[in-house]
């Protein structure tokens, strides 16, 4: 096979659905069945159909969801089956900052783009490995974009000095597509 950005690619996106499947057969051989509301029924009423309304995700130190009419700025993300998002490393925001991310799936495969604390991050991989094919809706702290869609995400920035970036679906994270950025204290 002669290499070519797009085999690459495809190898990337195989090796991707090779540690999927794995961890998919350890967490069902190991008996974690939970549904997503076993976890969180205080907060999340609408977990029907394996989706997660995020409305209720308001405890993050990092900051809140806000709404788009408030927004400062728009930034657009583009992600990739090459597990990449095109935000660049090391994003700076102000302190009480209001940005409305405009996220485009330009894979085939989908993908998740969550704000938080690196062990706010972590917890939330946790609990998509016990759930893998948990999609977020609109108005928290994560959504999921399907291929060829586009979402957005309007966050206000607060608290902790460090924010991560994620796609937290199993194995996308490990395999790279996750940003750091820096809430500027005023």
């Amino acid at each position: 096979m002669q290499i070519t950005a797009s085999n690459v690619g495809k190898l990337a996106l195989l090796g991707v659905m090779t540690l999927f499947i794995s961890m998919k057969a350890v967490s069902d051989e190991s008996g974690h069945k939970h549904g997503h509301s076993e976890h969180h029924k205080e907060k999340s009423p609408d977990t029907k159909h394996g989706h997660h309304d995020n409305h209720a995700h308001h405890d993050s130190v990092v900051g809140e969801p806000a709404s788009e009419a408030e927004a400062n700025r728009t930034v657009a993300i583009a992600m990739m089956d090459t597990m990449r998002f095109d935000l660049p490393e090391n994003f700076e925001v102000d302190h009480g900052e209001i940005i409305t991310f405009e996220v485009t799936n330009k894979g085939k495969v989908a993908h998740e783009f969550s704000i938080g604390s690196s062990s706010e991050q972590s917890k939330h991989r946790e609990m998509m490995r016990e759930m893998p094919h948990m999609k977020h809706g609109d108005g928290g702290s994560a959504i999921t974009v399907e291929p060829g869609k586009t979402k957005k995400l309007t966050w206000k920035f607060m608290g902790a000095n460090e924010v991560e970036f994620a796609c937290n679906i199993p194995g996308h994270y490990e395999a790279g597509m996750k940003s750091k950025g820096t809430i500027r204290q005023n």
